[in-house]
């Protein structure tokens, strides 16, 4: 809307406003009593856009809020594919988006017959008009030229054209003007991330050591709510420079909730977190962001080539994307698909793959800071690839403090500590081994685990 229809809009306006002055000019030169009947043709434009532009207006804010559901069900329909299949239901999803369909064309329709009606009207304002223009020439035929007559005529049918343009294309950038305006209010309503206090610029190269100090740390998704069930309940914990530690419990203890606040994507009630003696509390969000470096299951996709995906800040040389992409072993894979420069589809790797390409991602930025954050990295890939992804990060982080959340618990049984949460309480802590020779909830869930299928 704003970047076609804008200034589409405004060109075609310009010159058809302007095509108009022109042509009314011509007319009334070649045949001055035509002019007379300009103030009324004026009056009938104006009356005509005027309810034009309020009837099409609405109706196309009504075409575009009767697109949303259709585009909710369809990335809706995307994401649940297999549920779909698995109970059947494709035919009433079917039947479900042809009453979407239907619906979302209505609102259009209408503004079709709208326009219509405008082409309509001009067209019988024309006619009459034409009307005028010839009852004058019979009338003064001896003293109207008959070639200032002819051009008065084809002056006629041209303007009523430029006329229709110029109302359909105003009433365009009216709509596309309340699209700005819309973007403007979300602009000016959204308030700034960062909260007061959060403006500490860290040295360049925090988080040069890799301490991680949790004290007392609560947070809760109810915002405030008196009832609201807190997802970390004052969480107390110490990394040490360069240590690995895996976390591990059950669906809903508070593994990911932990990282959320690490990642000031989730505000604590309550407690602290500092990195290398620095609380993430006095630091802007986005520079957090930027220096943790984090992998996770579900990695976005960002429109472009294959080379803005594994390096977006475009701060690496050639030969280093090359050397990682090469390191998880998919320089043959993306040369065949056109290398580096290649638009990355989704479907242009396997899942695997993709996690494997991330990880490319992720170890390009290994220099950035001491803080390696993975949250389920191996959880939907199969046995090799489980194992290529654990060599690589032992390998390439091997002096980074690494915290890994993760359900296969044979990825972090080689680990310096486990954490073991449960109700968004740290209910146990220390190294595997020693947790799996004792009777530990650690044991307890390495012997419910899934066996890993090679």
């Amino acid at each position: 809307m704003v970047d076609n229809h804008l200034p589409l809009g405004l060109v075609v306006t310009l010159a058809s406003f302007f095509g108009a002055i022109a042509k009314a000019g011509l007319l009334a030169a070649s045949t001055p009593y035509i002019a007379a009947t300009f103030p009324l043709l004026g009056a009938v434009y104006f009356y005509l856009q005027r309810g034009y532009l309020r009837t099409s207006r609405q109706l196309r804010l009504l075409d575009l809020e009767e697109k949303a559901p259709v585009y909710t069900q369809f990335l809706e329909t995307l994401s649940g594919l297999a549920t779909i299949r698995a109970f059947g239901w494709s035919d009433a999803i079917i039947e479900a988006n042809h009453t979407l369909v239907d619906r979302s064309q209505r609102p259009f329709y209408l503004l079709m017959i709208v326009q219509r009606w405008l082409v309509l009207v001009l067209d019988l304002t024309t006619a009459g008009l034409a009307l005028l223009l010839v009852g004058l020439a019979v009338r003064l035929r001896g003293e109207v030229d008959v070639g200032l007559t002819g051009v008065s005529l084809v002056q006629l049918i041209s303007l009523s054209e430029t006329v229709n343009l110029l109302i359909q294309f105003w009433t365009s950038i009216e709509t596309s003007i309340g699209a700005v305006a819309r973007i403007k209010q979300f602009a000016e309503d959204t308030g700034e991330e960062n909260l007061p206090g959060e403006t500490q610029e860290p040295p360049s190269q925090w988080p040069d050591k890799g301490a991680i100090q949790v004290s007392n740390l609560t947070a809760s998704y109810g915002d405030g709510k008196e009832d609201a069930v807190n997802a970390l309940d004052a969480v107390s914990l110490e990394i040490k420079p360069g240590e690995k530690i895996g976390i591990c419990g059950r669906t809903g203890s508070g593994k990911s909730s932990l990282f959320l606040v690490l990642l000031r994507l989730l505000d604590p009630s309550s407690g602290s977190i500092t990195i290398d003696g620095i609380s993430l509390s006095s630091l802007p969000r986005d520079t957090i962001r930027s220096r943790l470096i984090t992998l996770t299951q579900d990695q976005f996709v960002l429109p472009g080539t294959v080379r803005h995906n594994v390096d977006p800040r475009d701060v690496y040389s050639e030969v280093d994307i090359n050397e990682a992409i090469r390191l998880v072993g998919l320089s043959d894979a993306i040369e065949q698909h056109g290398g580096l420069d290649r638009s990355f589809d989704e479907d242009m790797l396997s899942h695997g793959q993709k996690q494997l390409f991330f990880l490319a991602r992720a170890v390009l930025r290994k220099h950035d800071g001491r803080v390696v954050l993975l949250d389920e990295v191996t959880s939907s890939v199969d046995h090799k690839t489980e194992q290529v992804m654990k060599a690589i990060i032992e390998d390439e982080f091997k002096e980074h403090t690494v915290v890994s959340i993760t359900h296969r618990l044979d990825t972090i049984v080689d680990f310096d500590r486990v954490i073991v949460m449960e109700k968004g309480c740290v209910v146990e802590i220390g190294k595997p081994k020693d947790l799996l020779a004792s009777n530990s909830k650690f044991k307890a869930l390495w012997s419910a685990r899934p066996r890993s299928v090679a």
